[in-house]
């Protein structure tokens, strides 16, 4: 598979699909899980099957998204972005578990049999999702379906506008102050922010926020780690 190129940015990507130089891979990729494409040989696709990804993260990760990338873009073209990751997420569901990766990438198992498992585990899941599932199942990818999801909402959430934030305290909140905070973080971005509230009582006390690659520490912890170093 070619890999696309340096050029081909996120709105290459999620663009309705429309064919793009420097998006061969996804494209293909599109194209399977559509449903579209021909069928290749015995030979090919198991050729295709014994194609490993790369062991470090950047390389996982790249993988993950190019997947992503071409799910969302068949999924904004056809409407159904909301409708589309439950899908997706049945897939990473069901291929999360460590018992069920061994044996999808079992070698003593037929690629025929590896992949009427990995299927049977998604009866009456929708087309695209269960040939993403294939695709990874002949790729030997199948470990990279819970990151494909997380790339698929990171897109879903860009094209709606909706940036995510989590927010550390150290000690339960009530719904009034959870919406209060959310309503606060709405202000500073400027648009609608899912706020995830998560009780962390290592930080003493305060709050530290992530927002994206972002990080607002307002912890005592924190505090005290400063007045710590100034006082050194």
């Amino acid at each position: 598979m070619t890999a696309p190129s340096r050029s081909c940015g996120p709105r290459c990507a999620i663009s309705w699909w429309r064919p793009r130089r420097g998006c061969s891979a996804r494209r293909s990729i599109a194209r399977r899980i559509s449903g579209s494409s021909t069928s290749r040989s015995p030979r090919s696709l198991t050729a295709a099957a014994r194609e490993r990804g790369g062991t470090d993260v950047a390389r996982v990760s790249s993988i993950a998204r190019r997947y992503a990338e071409a799910y969302f873009a068949l999924a904004r073209e056809a409407g159904d972005v909301a409708g589309r990751r439950p899908e997706l997420q049945a897939v990473a569901a069901a291929f999360a578990r460590e018992d069920i990766v061994r044996a999808l990438e079992n070698p003593k198992l037929s690629l025929v049999e590896r992949v009427k498992l990995g299927l049977n585990l998604l009866e009456g899941v929708a087309t695209p999702a269960r040939n993403l599932a294939r695709l990874l199942i002949e790729r030997r990818r199948v470990r990279v379906a819970g990151e494909i999801l997380a790339h698929f909402d990171v897109l879903a959430d860009r094209a709606a506008g909706v940036v995510r934030a989590e927010v550390l305290t150290a000690i339960a909140i009530d719904d009034r102050m959870r919406d209060r905070i959310a309503r606060t973080l709405e202000d500073r971005v400027g648009g609608k922010v899912h706020t995830t509230v998560r009780q962390d009582p290592g930080i003493v006390g305060g709050l530290v926020i992530r927002i994206g690659d972002r990080v607002i520490d307002d912890s005592v912890r924190t505090h005290l780690q400063q007045l710590q170093t100034a006082l050194a």
